[in-house]
């Protein structure tokens, strides 16, 4: 079965609006079903949309993100209009113009509620790249990685874009979880405050002193 959300977090994955959503809905640029008046979008679906779309945007020189040179390093400069959410993993500098290619196309298919991180260690062989993150009150952030550099996007950059599209669209089912877990601890919570209730314990009697026998 093939993973589904609904159209205001797949508004948020693709960052558009909802109208933009249900107009792809409507019009079929991406799969979707309707249920009880509302759209279910299906999640692979709506990742090749966005893939697509950034691949047009960087043809037509309308990216979000765009890949400057900087001296010897590149960087990703962020287009987009100012007032939003900002992102880390601009804030690097790049050896190859292919590494920064694949940041600026991980930021342009991604929330920026999720982030891309690569860490080389000196005592390892094996740099790799992750992705951490989640929308705001998240209890089960995402973290997940490859073995991989970022001049090798072949490695990560499909994967990396999934995983998060998978993630954020099991938010709602991940909040509602999280309030029935709660829900379900409170209750215990009162059934226990009233079973003491019924069952009071006998006070202890403040003059009684314990006798300790030495063998």
């Amino acid at each position: 079965m093939s993973a589904t959300t609904t159209a205001a977090i797949a508004a948020s994955i693709a960052q558009v609006t909802v109208g933009t959503i249900r107009t792809w809905c409507r019009t079929g640029v991406i799969t979707a079903t309707k249920a009880g008046g509302h759209w279910i979008v299906d999640l692979p679906s709506l990742t090749a949309r966005i893939v697509i779309g950034q691949h047009k945007a960087a043809l037509t020189g309308r990216a979000r993100y765009r890949v400057e040179r900087q001296g010897e390093a590149f960087v990703v400069v962020d287009t987009r209009p100012a007032g939003t959410e900002p992102r880390m993993e601009l804030h690097g500098r790049h050896s190859t113009r292919r590494a920064a290619e694949a940041v600026a196309a991980f930021c342009a298919c991604t929330p920026p509620a999720y982030a891309l991180v690569f860490s080389a260690s000196r005592l390892s062989d094996f740099p790799r790249v992750s992705v951490q993150g989640g929308f705001f009150g998240e209890i089960e952030h995402l973290q997940q990685g490859w073995f991989s550099t970022l001049d090798t996007p072949e490695l990560w950059l499909k994967p990396a874009v999934w995983a998060v599209h998978e993630h954020a669209a099991g938010w709602a089912d991940r909040r509602a979880a999280s309030a029935a877990r709660l829900a379900a601890r409170k209750a215990e919570w009162a059934r226990q405050a009233a079973e003491e209730a019924r069952n009071p314990q006998e006070p202890e009697d403040p003059t009684y002193t314990p006798i300790f026998y030495d063998f």
